[in-house]
């Protein structure tokens, strides 16, 4: 058998080619060539050959693939190039480098080798326009952008990259060119953000060594949730859990405060007239138009992270029905209320009930409309009435848990206030007569009279062998608690009446019509006739159930699928846990449930009339549930039981040295708690800690019952200089390496003269004064070139006019020698003064001249 092996072998590589001097085509002779290769760091040195030429042979094996960086130095000149060895065989050949003496850099890219050329110009060098690229773009979208490169110097190779931007985002074309002097050419920078995409991101576009700032922000899908509504000055505007309220209306523009579950999470955002402002997370508001008389026209967009959090709605109570304005919702017999205000073209105003004092809420056409923690409901049509604000809507309701709704079209008898809670001038829901219900009874409703019962069909249809729920509701339309509901039939039905309720099986054999009594404490026994039902099973070849399914051909069927509702989303330990068993929305008594424990033991429970069962959760693990009645489908569902959780949250969220951070520790079940946080094992005395070093903080929080919280957050060290040069002069190009990149500027006193984000600082001095070099916002080095002073120059004046002094005194010695010899007078006074000063010179004091002409 003949094995192959492919093997990556590590073998002798080496780097050549050829110095210039700037102009490009001199050779630089005598230049000092310094080769590394970064995976090995084996770092070697050459000096060019009489025609410039070097070549460099590392001693330790090279892989394809590693990175090597040469740079060439001569007289103050430098220039540098990196590129990646080749897989076979391992050389860099005509691997060239241009010396520099400009203030200009620029890069080269090879494209057959990877590599990259860094040459800083004598003279003129490269201008591009625009400076920076700030792109805003919804993500899945393409757009295109364009850089001019204008070549202010000698011909050069154009070599543009991305960095710091995810490749599939953003592409350049031409990337490699070559531009001869005076000469102009575009690129094409295209913008293709991914769908899924939703951080910003910024990087920089290098043509060669000069860097363009570009920041690619994503804008938000927003979508309509109001369309130019007119708004009074102290107005609230509710969406879901948030109000927004108009503090203030200008001339010009608005004032805005937003709240979410009552919490200010923004205050004064100001919304000016024919823009589009955000506000919170979620939001934006368009203002379009101002009155004097303190309205304003305006329209608010929600994100597509808002509507995402509304689809959790999964039951169905009303579809596409039709309600008028004046209608009430009564949900589970008195739970809360909506109440249909007014309607406009564009939605309605709907009250909700949840205490006395209502919110109101505006749904408009065609979008979601979130209502109290669990209600969903969406507008999908409107008609005008002849009188303001009356109309007809097609509403879609939906729920996250299963109520039964009770509706009347009717006012409140003897009330100036539509509201449903019992007060001074409040009454009940609901007087009057000719109400309707959400699930459509049959047309057999009789005229309500004071003190009667009214009997109607909430599901069913009655037909031998079917169950039939009838409801039983007094004269304001409340249901009658408890009573007795009896079926005159060959062998009268007698039914409990619980909670507005009662649910009949007819028997094989029926005649039409039926009389079907209700008897109640307190009212009057009131007997109503059925004429609509069926005498043979299955008569007219469909029966619709109370779901709405059918069976067709005659056969009907006579079991109903039984539910399991969980009284809240999650349970933790040691909660009692309260399930609901249902049919058809409807609790349903005499059921057997059997709960499966955790530990493998079981327990059976039967449901009250209301069909509601309790336990607790005293251990972790599964709950394992199954109710069943004789003519239903059985039913099973899960309950896990779970330790609670903690959640950790810190602010500032990307905090850096010298920060304080606050730490904050939720609970999944919503209780205020107070565990013990831990910062790297060590107990804080108070939620925050200033961080006085760079490293990983490992944040824990502990709290009996609960899960153990843990966040961990890392600082970075700052970056520090490797490499800089000892003094600056000015004209000439200088480097400052850094052991990583960091965010770092120039100034020279208090102008910036250069930036950026890359671990090398390049910069010229082109004038004279202090250059501070600032990283990560911190002073690290500064210079002081031209015109300053500092000590060293200073002993160096102090020293040239103490020589200037002492040849003077040499010189006036050697005149008063001469002129003594002379026979000439001499002024004593003076000579004594300038023996004195010689004196002092020599014993190095101060000097006190008195001076003389």
């Amino acid at each position: 058998m003949l094995v192959l092996l492919s093997v990556v072998c590590a073998q002798p590589c080496g780097v050549f080619g050829t110095v210039y001097e700037g102009d490009g085509s001199t050779p630089a002779v005598g230049a000092l060539v310094t080769a590394e290769n970064k995976r090995t760091d084996e770092i070697k040195e050459y000096t060019t050959l009489s025609d410039g030429s070097y070549g460099i042979d590392f001693q330790e094996l090279c892989e394809g693939g590693d990175l090597i960086f040469i740079q060439a130095s001569k007289e103050g000149h430098s220039g540098s190039r990196t590129g990646y060895l080749p897989a076979d065989p391992h050389f860099l050949t005509d691997f060239d480098i241009v010396l520099g003496g400009g203030s200009t850099s620029t890069t080269t890219t090879t494209t057959s080798t990877s590599s990259t050329t860094t040459t800083t110009h004598s003279s003129g060098g490269l201008s591009i326009s625009p400076s920076s690229l700030e792109i805003s773009q919804k993500a899945g979208e393409e757009s295109s952008y364009y850089l001019t490169i204008l070549n202010n110097g000698g011909g050069t190779m154009i070599t543009a990259f991305v960095s710091g931007i995810p490749t599939d985002w953003v592409s350049l074309s031409p990337q490699t060119f070559y531009l001869n002097s005076g000469e102009t050419r575009v690129i094409q920078v295209e913008v293709d953000i991914p769908d899924d995409e939703s951080d910003e991101e910024a990087g920089y576009i290098l043509v060669n060594s000069q860097q363009i700032p570009i920041t690619i922000e994503i804008e938000k899908e927003y979508y309509e949730i109001i369309d130019r509504e007119w708004f009074d000055e102290d107005e609230s505007i509710y969406l879901d859990d948030y109000e927004f309220f108009i503090t203030k209306i200008s001339s010009s523009y608005i004032k805005v405060d937003l709240y979410e579950d009552d919490d200010e999470i923004e205050e004064n955002v100001r919304c000016d007239e024919d823009e589009e402002t955000e506000i919170g997370s979620h939001f934006k508001i368009e203002v379009h138009d101002i009155k004097s008389s303190d309205e304003v026209k305006l329209s608010l967009y929600a994100d597509e992270e808002l509507e995402d959090e509304r689809k959790s709605y999964e039951y169905t109570l009303f579809d596409d029905a039709t309600v008028n304005t004046g209608t009430w919702l009564n949900f589970e017999y008195g739970q809360f209320y909506l109440y249909f205000n007014t309607v406009a073209d564009t939605g309605a105003r709907i009250d909700y009930y949840e205490t006395a004092q209502p919110q109101t809420i505006s749904c408009f056409i065609g979008s979601d409309c979130k209502i109290g923690d669990n209600i969903l409901l969406k507008v999908t049509s409107i008609t005008r009435g002849t009188s303001f604000g009356t109309g007809m809507l097609t509403v879609t309701l939906k729920s996250k848990n299963q109520y039964m709704v009770y509706q009347s079209n009717t006012p409140f008898q003897g009330s100036q206030q539509n509201t449903p809670f019992p007060g001074s001038q409040q009454n009940t829901p609901f007087p009057g007569s000719q109400q309707n219900n959400p699930f459509q009874p049959s047309q057999q409703q009789q005229t309500l009279t004071q003190g009667n019962i009214y009997i109607s069909i909430a599901g069913g249809k009655i037909a031998p062998n079917h169950k039939v729920i009838f409801y039983i509701k007094d004269y304001n339309n409340m249901p009658v608690r408890t009573g007795t509901l009896t079926v005159d039939v060959d062998e009268p039905i007698s039914a409990d009446i619980n909670e507005g309720l009662a649910t009949v099986r007819f028997p094989q054999t029926i005649e039409c019509p039926i009389l079907i009594t209700a008897t109640s404490a307190g009212y009057q026994t009131t007997p109503q006739v059925f004429t609509s039902c069926n005498e043979e099973e299955g008569e007219d070849g469909i029966w619709y159930s109370t779901t709405g399914g059918k069976e067709e051909g005659g056969e009907t069927e006579t079991e109903d699928k039984l539910t399991i509702t969980k009284s809240k989303p999650k349970y933790y330990l040691d909660d009692t846990i309260e399930l609901i068993i249902t049919c058809d929305n409807k609790g349903v008594d005499d059921a057997t449930v059997t709960v499966e424990f955790p530990d493998d033991d079981e327990k059976e429970y039967t449901t009250d009339s209301d069909g509601k069962i309790e336990f607790d959760a005293n251990e972790y693990g599964t709950y394992k549930i199954t109710a069943e009645k004789e003519d239903y489908d059985k039913t099973k569902e899960e309950i896990t039981i779970k330790e609670k959780t903690m959640s950790i949250s810190i602010n500032p969220k990307k905090p850096k040295i010298g920060d304080t951070v606050s730490i904050a520790v939720g609970a999944s079940d919503g209780s205020s708690i107070k565990p013990k946080i831990t910062v790297n094992g060590l107990s804080l005395p108070t939620n925050a800690i200033t961080l006085s070093s760079a490293g990983q903080y490992d944040i824990q929080a502990e709290l009996e019952g609960y899960e153990t919280a843990t966040y961990t957050f890392t600082i970075e060290s700052p970056a520090t200089v490797i490499h800089q040069p000892e003094n600056l002069a000015l004209n000439e190009p200088y480097t400052i390496l850094l052991d990583k990149p960091a965010l770092w500027t120039v100034q020279r006193d208090e102008e910036i003269i250069e930036s950026g984000t890359r671990a090398e600082i390049t910069f010229t001095p082109t004038e004279p004064g202090l250059y501070s070099i600032i990283v990560d916002g911190k002073t690290t080095t500064q210079y002081e070139v031209g015109g300053g002073t500092n000590i060293l120059s200073t002993a160096v004046i102090v020293f040239i006019v103490i020589a200037v002094i002492a040849v003077l005194i040499l010189a006036k010695r050697k005149q008063a020698t001469t002129v003594k010899e002379a026979g000439g007078l001499r002024d004593k006074k003076k000579m004594t003064d300038v023996d004195k000063i010689a004196e002092k010179i020599a014993k190095g004091k101060d000097l006190d001249v008195t001076p003389y002409s």
